[in-house]
Protein backbone atom coordinates (compact mmCIF):
# COMPACT_ATOMS: atom_id res chain seq x y z
CA UNK A 1 0.00 0.00 0.00
CA UNK A 2 2.95 2.08 0.81
CA UNK A 3 4.53 1.65 -2.13
CA UNK A 4 0.86 2.51 -4.18
CA UNK A 5 0.93 6.04 -2.19
CA UNK A 6 4.22 6.57 -3.40
CA UNK A 7 4.09 5.80 -7.01
CA UNK A 8 1.26 7.49 -7.19
CA UNK A 9 2.69 10.87 -5.59
CA UNK A 10 5.35 10.44 -7.99
CA UNK A 11 3.30 10.46 -10.94
CA UNK A 12 1.32 13.53 -9.62
CA UNK A 13 4.97 15.22 -9.30
CA UNK A 14 6.11 14.10 -13.08
CA UNK A 15 2.35 15.63 -14.39
CA UNK A 16 3.58 18.61 -12.35
CA UNK A 17 6.58 18.80 -14.25
CA UNK A 18 5.78 17.64 -17.43
CA UNK A 19 2.98 20.71 -17.41
CA UNK A 20 4.77 23.05 -15.45
CA UNK A 21 2.79 25.88 -17.55
CA UNK A 22 -0.64 25.03 -16.07
CA UNK A 23 -1.77 27.72 -14.01
CA UNK A 24 -3.56 24.56 -11.76
CA UNK A 25 -2.49 21.41 -10.20
CA UNK A 26 -3.29 18.82 -13.00
CA UNK A 27 -6.95 16.97 -12.37
CA UNK A 28 -7.49 13.79 -13.14
CA UNK A 29 -10.54 12.82 -14.85
CA UNK A 30 -11.80 9.42 -14.61
CA UNK A 31 -14.09 7.75 -17.13
CA UNK A 32 -16.92 5.86 -16.26
CA UNK A 33 -16.60 6.89 -12.71
CA UNK A 34 -17.03 10.85 -12.82
CA UNK A 35 -18.02 11.16 -16.22
CA UNK A 36 -19.91 9.34 -18.70
CA UNK A 37 -17.75 9.73 -21.76
CA UNK A 38 -14.23 9.94 -22.63
CA UNK A 39 -15.61 12.95 -25.01
CA UNK A 40 -17.25 14.48 -21.97
CA UNK A 41 -14.02 14.17 -19.79
CA UNK A 42 -11.97 15.89 -22.70
CA UNK A 43 -14.87 18.49 -23.43
CA UNK A 44 -14.30 19.64 -19.44
CA UNK A 45 -10.61 18.98 -18.95
CA UNK A 46 -7.57 21.82 -18.75
CA UNK A 47 -4.57 21.48 -19.93
CA UNK A 48 -2.32 19.46 -18.18
CA UNK A 49 -5.22 16.69 -16.62
CA UNK A 50 -5.40 13.54 -17.54
CA UNK A 51 -8.06 11.18 -18.15
CA UNK A 52 -8.31 7.92 -16.56
CA UNK A 53 -10.39 5.77 -18.42
CA UNK A 54 -11.22 2.14 -17.16
CA UNK A 55 -11.88 -1.05 -19.18
CA UNK A 56 -14.82 -1.48 -21.15
CA UNK A 57 -15.89 -0.61 -24.78
CA UNK A 58 -16.60 2.77 -25.33
CA UNK A 59 -17.79 3.26 -28.35
CA UNK A 60 -17.45 7.28 -29.17
CA UNK A 61 -14.51 9.34 -31.48
CA UNK A 62 -12.72 11.33 -28.85
CA UNK A 63 -10.85 14.55 -30.44
CA UNK A 64 -8.03 16.30 -28.46
CA UNK A 65 -8.27 19.56 -29.79
CA UNK A 66 -6.71 22.85 -28.23
CA UNK A 67 -5.44 21.02 -25.00
CA UNK A 68 -2.70 19.37 -23.87
CA UNK A 69 -3.86 16.21 -22.10
CA UNK A 70 -2.93 13.18 -21.27
CA UNK A 71 -5.92 10.00 -22.13
CA UNK A 72 -4.72 6.90 -20.73
CA UNK A 73 -5.92 3.57 -19.56
CA UNK A 74 -4.98 1.88 -16.64
CA UNK A 75 -1.71 0.77 -18.60
CA UNK A 76 -0.37 3.99 -16.71
CA UNK A 77 -0.34 1.94 -13.54
CA UNK A 78 -0.06 -1.53 -14.13
CA UNK A 79 2.12 -1.77 -17.69
CA UNK A 80 0.03 -4.72 -18.86
CA UNK A 81 -1.22 -5.61 -22.24
CA UNK A 82 -4.10 -6.53 -20.45
CA UNK A 83 -5.01 -3.48 -19.86
CA UNK A 84 -5.18 -2.39 -23.24
CA UNK A 85 -7.24 -5.33 -24.37
CA UNK A 86 -9.40 -4.43 -21.87
CA UNK A 87 -9.75 -0.76 -22.81
CA UNK A 88 -11.23 -0.23 -26.14
CA UNK A 89 -12.25 2.77 -27.97
CA UNK A 90 -14.72 1.67 -30.83
CA UNK A 91 -15.07 4.48 -33.77
CA UNK A 92 -17.49 2.68 -35.95
CA UNK A 93 -20.33 4.68 -35.47
CA UNK A 94 -19.22 8.28 -35.52
CA UNK A 95 -21.68 11.06 -34.93
CA UNK A 96 -20.61 12.42 -37.95
CA UNK A 97 -19.47 10.59 -40.99
CA UNK A 98 -16.93 12.65 -42.31
CA UNK A 99 -14.79 12.43 -38.59
CA UNK A 100 -14.77 8.83 -38.45
CA UNK A 101 -11.10 8.48 -37.02
CA UNK A 102 -11.16 6.58 -34.24
CA UNK A 103 -9.40 8.78 -31.68
CA UNK A 104 -7.63 12.07 -33.33
CA UNK A 105 -5.58 14.93 -31.79
CA UNK A 106 -5.56 17.89 -33.93
CA UNK A 107 -4.23 22.03 -33.81
CA UNK A 108 -0.52 22.95 -32.15
CA UNK A 109 -2.55 23.60 -28.83
CA UNK A 110 -2.15 20.00 -28.43
CA UNK A 111 1.13 19.92 -28.20
CA UNK A 112 2.46 17.61 -25.46
CA UNK A 113 -0.49 15.46 -25.42
CA UNK A 114 -0.38 11.95 -25.10
CA UNK A 115 -2.68 8.99 -26.05
CA UNK A 116 -1.76 5.34 -24.04
CA UNK A 117 -2.56 2.30 -23.12
CA UNK A 118 -5.84 1.62 -25.26
CA UNK A 119 -7.72 -1.05 -27.92
CA UNK A 120 -8.21 1.80 -30.80
CA UNK A 121 -10.52 0.21 -33.52
CA UNK A 122 -13.47 0.56 -35.88
CA UNK A 123 -12.39 3.72 -37.35
CA UNK A 124 -12.84 4.79 -41.10
CA UNK A 125 -10.50 8.34 -41.20
CA UNK A 126 -11.76 11.97 -41.47
CA UNK A 127 -12.32 13.46 -44.94
CA UNK A 128 -9.37 16.12 -45.67
CA UNK A 129 -11.04 17.45 -49.28
CA UNK A 130 -10.06 14.88 -50.86
CA UNK A 131 -9.09 11.73 -48.92
CA UNK A 132 -10.28 10.07 -45.66
CA UNK A 133 -7.11 9.70 -43.56
CA UNK A 134 -6.16 8.52 -40.24
CA UNK A 135 -8.83 5.50 -39.54
CA UNK A 136 -7.19 4.34 -36.13
CA UNK A 137 -5.44 7.51 -35.16
CA UNK A 138 -5.13 11.10 -37.19
CA UNK A 139 -2.69 13.93 -35.75
CA UNK A 140 -2.83 17.16 -37.03
CA UNK A 141 -0.20 19.76 -36.54
CA UNK A 142 0.25 18.88 -33.03
CA UNK A 143 4.51 18.60 -32.29
CA UNK A 144 5.43 15.92 -29.63
CA UNK A 145 1.70 14.51 -29.72
CA UNK A 146 2.83 10.64 -27.93
CA UNK A 147 0.85 7.63 -29.56
CA UNK A 148 2.35 4.78 -27.04
CA UNK A 149 1.71 1.26 -25.67
CA UNK A 150 -1.48 1.29 -28.17
CA UNK A 151 -3.15 -1.74 -29.81
CA UNK A 152 -4.48 -0.14 -33.54
CA UNK A 153 -6.35 -2.60 -34.84
CA UNK A 154 -9.15 -2.99 -37.49
CA UNK A 155 -9.25 0.65 -38.84
CA UNK A 156 -9.33 1.54 -42.72
CA UNK A 157 -9.25 4.46 -44.23
CA UNK A 158 -7.86 6.02 -47.76
CA UNK A 159 -4.66 6.98 -46.38
CA UNK A 160 -3.33 5.85 -43.39
CA UNK A 161 -5.45 3.19 -42.11
CA UNK A 162 -3.70 2.89 -38.68
CA UNK A 163 -2.75 6.39 -38.28
CA UNK A 164 -2.20 9.10 -40.01
CA UNK A 165 0.33 12.29 -38.89
CA UNK A 166 0.39 15.23 -41.48
CA UNK A 167 2.59 18.71 -40.97
CA UNK A 168 3.49 17.26 -37.27
CA UNK A 169 6.47 15.65 -35.00
CA UNK A 170 4.54 12.92 -32.65
CA UNK A 171 6.27 10.26 -31.16
CA UNK A 172 4.54 6.49 -31.90
CA UNK A 173 6.40 4.15 -29.84
CA UNK A 174 5.86 0.83 -28.72
CA UNK A 175 2.53 -0.01 -30.65
CA UNK A 176 0.98 -3.26 -32.24
CA UNK A 177 -0.35 -1.71 -35.33
CA UNK A 178 -2.44 -4.66 -37.18
CA UNK A 179 -4.67 -5.68 -39.88
CA UNK A 180 -5.60 -2.38 -41.11
CA UNK A 181 -6.28 -1.14 -44.29
CA UNK A 182 -6.30 1.42 -47.05
CA UNK A 183 -5.62 2.34 -50.41
CA UNK A 184 -2.34 3.83 -49.64
CA UNK A 185 -0.31 2.90 -46.18
CA UNK A 186 -2.10 0.37 -44.47
CA UNK A 187 -0.52 0.56 -41.57
CA UNK A 188 1.43 4.68 -40.78
CA UNK A 189 0.69 7.58 -42.79
CA UNK A 190 3.84 10.37 -42.81
CA UNK A 191 3.05 13.42 -44.69
CA UNK A 192 5.09 16.33 -43.98
CA UNK A 193 6.07 14.93 -40.73
CA UNK A 194 9.40 14.93 -38.44
CA UNK A 195 7.75 11.92 -36.67
CA UNK A 196 9.90 9.75 -34.51
CA UNK A 197 8.50 6.19 -35.08
CA UNK A 198 10.35 3.77 -33.01
CA UNK A 199 10.05 0.06 -31.23
CA UNK A 200 6.03 -0.46 -33.05
CA UNK A 201 5.30 -3.87 -34.75
CA UNK A 202 3.69 -3.40 -37.87
CA UNK A 203 2.11 -6.86 -38.83
CA UNK A 204 -0.41 -8.06 -41.35
CA UNK A 205 -1.73 -4.41 -42.88
CA UNK A 206 -2.68 -3.60 -46.12
CA UNK A 207 -2.45 -1.19 -48.46
CA UNK A 208 -4.59 -1.33 -52.45
CA UNK A 209 -1.77 0.13 -53.93
CA UNK A 210 2.08 1.36 -51.89
CA UNK A 211 3.02 1.20 -48.00
CA UNK A 212 1.31 -1.72 -46.90
CA UNK A 213 3.43 -1.24 -43.44
CA UNK A 214 4.00 2.64 -43.80
CA UNK A 215 3.66 5.45 -46.44
CA UNK A 216 6.77 8.50 -46.00
CA UNK A 217 5.97 11.28 -47.80
CA UNK A 218 7.54 14.81 -47.35
CA UNK A 219 8.83 13.33 -44.28
CA UNK A 220 13.13 13.06 -45.03
CA UNK A 221 13.54 14.15 -41.07
CA UNK A 222 11.28 11.24 -40.17
CA UNK A 223 12.72 8.51 -37.99
CA UNK A 224 11.97 5.00 -38.27
CA UNK A 225 14.00 2.88 -35.80
CA UNK A 226 14.07 -0.27 -34.15
CA UNK A 227 10.53 -1.47 -35.43
CA UNK A 228 9.09 -4.76 -36.67
CA UNK A 229 7.56 -4.46 -39.76
CA UNK A 230 6.32 -8.60 -41.07
CA UNK A 231 4.05 -9.42 -43.26
CA UNK A 232 2.11 -6.45 -44.64
CA UNK A 233 1.30 -6.03 -47.74
CA UNK A 234 0.46 -3.46 -51.07
CA UNK A 235 1.06 -4.06 -54.65
CA UNK A 236 4.54 -2.16 -54.15
CA UNK A 237 6.65 -1.41 -50.93
CA UNK A 238 5.11 -3.91 -48.86
CA UNK A 239 6.91 -2.63 -45.98
CA UNK A 240 8.01 0.97 -46.56
CA UNK A 241 7.04 3.27 -49.27
CA UNK A 242 9.19 6.32 -50.21
CA UNK A 243 6.92 8.94 -52.29
CA UNK A 244 9.06 11.68 -52.16
CA UNK A 245 12.16 11.21 -50.22
CA UNK A 246 13.47 8.79 -47.53
CA UNK A 247 13.54 9.07 -43.91
CA UNK A 248 16.25 7.44 -41.49
CA UNK A 249 15.04 3.73 -42.05
CA UNK A 250 17.90 1.95 -39.20
CA UNK A 251 18.02 -0.99 -36.64
CA UNK A 252 14.40 -2.16 -37.89
CA UNK A 253 13.23 -6.05 -38.57
CA UNK A 254 11.45 -6.92 -41.79
CA UNK A 255 10.18 -10.01 -43.02
CA UNK A 256 7.74 -11.39 -45.35
CA UNK A 257 6.31 -7.92 -47.30
CA UNK A 258 4.31 -9.03 -49.79
CA UNK A 259 5.52 -5.89 -52.86
CA UNK A 260 8.76 -5.68 -50.99
CA UNK A 261 10.22 -4.49 -48.07
CA UNK A 262 11.21 -0.80 -49.66
CA UNK A 263 9.88 1.17 -52.47
CA UNK A 264 11.35 4.01 -53.89
CA UNK A 265 13.43 4.64 -50.87
CA UNK A 266 17.60 4.88 -50.32
CA UNK A 267 19.20 2.13 -52.97
CA UNK A 268 20.91 0.41 -49.61
CA UNK A 269 18.29 -0.52 -47.69
CA UNK A 270 17.71 -4.69 -47.90
CA UNK A 271 21.36 -5.72 -49.35
CA UNK A 272 22.73 -7.41 -46.15
CA UNK A 273 25.98 -8.25 -48.39
CA UNK A 274 27.84 -5.73 -46.59
CA UNK A 275 27.08 -5.53 -43.28
CA UNK A 276 27.32 -7.98 -39.61
CA UNK A 277 25.61 -6.50 -36.91
CA UNK A 278 26.25 -6.46 -32.88
CA UNK A 279 24.14 -9.70 -32.56
CA UNK A 280 26.30 -11.52 -35.34
CA UNK A 281 22.80 -11.03 -37.89
CA UNK A 282 23.55 -10.01 -41.37
CA UNK A 283 22.20 -6.31 -41.76
CA UNK A 284 22.64 -3.83 -44.61
CA UNK A 285 24.13 -0.66 -44.27
CA UNK A 286 21.71 1.00 -41.79
CA UNK A 287 21.65 -2.36 -39.64
CA UNK A 288 18.01 -3.29 -40.89
CA UNK A 289 17.50 -7.12 -40.45
CA UNK A 290 15.89 -9.47 -42.19
CA UNK A 291 14.80 -12.69 -40.15
CA UNK A 292 11.93 -14.03 -38.90
CA UNK A 293 11.44 -11.74 -35.60
CA UNK A 294 10.00 -15.13 -33.53
CA UNK A 295 7.39 -14.03 -31.87
CA UNK A 296 5.75 -16.08 -29.33
CA UNK A 297 1.99 -15.78 -30.29
CA UNK A 298 0.75 -13.26 -32.94
CA UNK A 299 -2.48 -14.95 -32.92
CA UNK A 300 -3.33 -14.25 -29.39
CA UNK A 301 -1.18 -10.95 -29.41
CA UNK A 302 1.62 -12.06 -27.56
CA UNK A 303 4.68 -9.98 -28.81
CA UNK A 304 7.41 -11.30 -26.66
CA UNK A 305 10.21 -13.48 -28.90
CA UNK A 306 11.94 -16.74 -28.67
CA UNK A 307 15.38 -16.63 -26.94
CA UNK A 308 16.61 -17.59 -30.48
CA UNK A 309 15.23 -14.00 -31.97
CA UNK A 310 17.79 -12.34 -34.23
CA UNK A 311 15.64 -8.94 -33.00
CA UNK A 312 17.37 -9.52 -29.36
CA UNK A 313 20.46 -7.06 -29.37
CA UNK A 314 19.89 -5.96 -32.63
CA UNK A 315 18.31 -2.57 -31.47
CA UNK A 316 20.12 1.39 -31.96
CA UNK A 317 20.82 1.89 -28.56
CA UNK A 318 23.13 1.03 -25.72
CA UNK A 319 20.47 -0.43 -23.11
CA UNK A 320 19.47 1.32 -20.34
CA UNK A 321 18.51 -1.30 -18.35
CA UNK A 322 21.41 -3.16 -17.33
CA UNK A 323 21.87 -5.12 -15.98
CA UNK A 324 19.13 -7.35 -17.98
CA UNK A 325 18.42 -7.36 -21.35
CA UNK A 326 22.10 -7.77 -22.98
CA UNK A 327 24.54 -5.02 -23.98
CA UNK A 328 22.10 -3.31 -26.46
CA UNK A 329 18.43 -2.58 -26.82
CA UNK A 330 16.20 -4.90 -28.79
CA UNK A 331 13.92 -4.20 -32.21
CA UNK A 332 10.43 -4.52 -30.92
CA UNK A 333 8.37 -3.82 -27.81
CA UNK A 334 9.76 -5.41 -25.26
CA UNK A 335 13.64 -6.16 -24.32
CA UNK A 336 14.04 -10.06 -23.82
CA UNK A 337 15.50 -9.96 -19.91
CA UNK A 338 18.97 -12.22 -19.97
CA UNK A 339 22.19 -11.42 -17.35
CA UNK A 340 25.61 -11.82 -19.26
CA UNK A 341 27.56 -14.92 -17.78
CA UNK A 342 24.19 -16.61 -16.84
CA UNK A 343 24.74 -19.51 -19.23
CA UNK A 344 21.48 -21.46 -18.34
CA UNK A 345 19.39 -18.98 -17.70
CA UNK A 346 18.55 -19.66 -13.90
CA UNK A 347 19.49 -15.89 -12.44
CA UNK A 348 22.33 -17.15 -10.82
CA UNK A 349 25.97 -17.26 -12.18
CA UNK A 350 27.41 -20.07 -10.73
CA UNK A 351 29.66 -23.47 -11.62
CA UNK A 352 27.24 -25.24 -13.73
CA UNK A 353 27.65 -21.81 -16.14
CA UNK A 354 31.22 -22.36 -16.40
CA UNK A 355 31.04 -25.85 -17.07
CA UNK A 356 28.45 -25.36 -20.08
CA UNK A 357 30.38 -22.64 -21.10
CA UNK A 358 33.65 -24.71 -20.89
CA UNK A 359 31.51 -27.54 -23.10
CA UNK A 360 31.02 -25.00 -25.57
CA UNK A 361 33.72 -23.58 -26.40
CA UNK A 362 36.21 -26.40 -26.46
CA UNK A 363 33.46 -29.46 -27.11
CA UNK A 364 30.84 -28.28 -29.32
CA UNK A 365 28.54 -28.45 -26.59
CA UNK A 366 24.82 -26.57 -26.66
CA UNK A 367 24.97 -23.25 -27.31
CA UNK A 368 23.42 -20.36 -24.79
CA UNK A 369 20.24 -19.28 -25.64
CA UNK A 370 20.53 -16.35 -26.88
CA UNK A 371 23.74 -16.84 -27.51
CA UNK A 372 25.38 -13.78 -25.93
CA UNK A 373 23.57 -14.82 -22.54
CA UNK A 374 27.51 -16.65 -22.14
CA UNK A 375 29.25 -13.42 -23.37
CA UNK A 376 30.67 -12.69 -19.79
CA UNK A 377 31.89 -9.44 -20.92
CA UNK A 378 30.33 -7.89 -23.35
CA UNK A 379 32.53 -7.85 -26.16
CA UNK A 380 30.20 -9.74 -28.75
CA UNK A 381 32.71 -12.50 -28.45
CA UNK A 382 32.31 -16.14 -26.50
CA UNK A 383 35.79 -16.88 -26.12
CA UNK A 384 38.38 -18.27 -23.37
CA UNK A 385 38.25 -14.69 -21.65
CA UNK A 386 35.28 -15.42 -21.11
CA UNK A 387 36.15 -18.84 -19.68
CA UNK A 388 38.67 -16.96 -17.73
CA UNK A 389 37.09 -14.12 -16.41
CA UNK A 390 34.06 -16.59 -14.98
CA UNK A 391 36.58 -17.97 -13.19
CA UNK A 392 37.83 -15.15 -11.92
CA UNK A 393 34.51 -13.81 -10.98
CA UNK A 394 33.72 -17.22 -8.64
CA UNK A 395 36.81 -18.32 -7.25
CA UNK A 396 39.29 -15.33 -6.99
CA UNK A 397 37.12 -12.25 -6.36
CA UNK A 398 36.84 -10.82 -9.59
CA UNK A 399 35.11 -8.08 -11.43
CA UNK A 400 31.27 -9.57 -11.80
CA UNK A 401 29.88 -9.67 -15.24
CA UNK A 402 29.88 -6.66 -17.48
CA UNK A 403 26.33 -5.70 -17.06
CA UNK A 404 26.49 -5.89 -12.98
Amino acid sequence: MVLAVARKTLFFILLALIFGNSTCFPAILAVPDNYPSISAAIGLAEDGDTILVRPGTYKENPRIEQKSLLLTSEFLYDSSFSSIEATIIDGSDPSDAQKGSTVTAATSLADGSGVMGFTITGGVGTFLGDRYAGGGVLILDCPNVSIAHNLIVDNAATYGGGLTAYNCGPKVEHNVIIDNSATYAGGIDLVGSQAVVMRNVLYANDATYSGGGICVSESGSAIFNDNVVMMNSADVGGGISCESDSPQIAYNCFWQNTGGDFSACDDVLGDTTCCINYNRVPCDTYSNVFRNPGFVNTEENDFTVLCSSAVIDAGSKINPDKPIGGKRTDIGLLEYEYSSGDFNGVDLLDIDDLVLLIDYIYHDGNAACPLLRADFNCDGKINSLDISLTIAYLFRGGTGPCDF
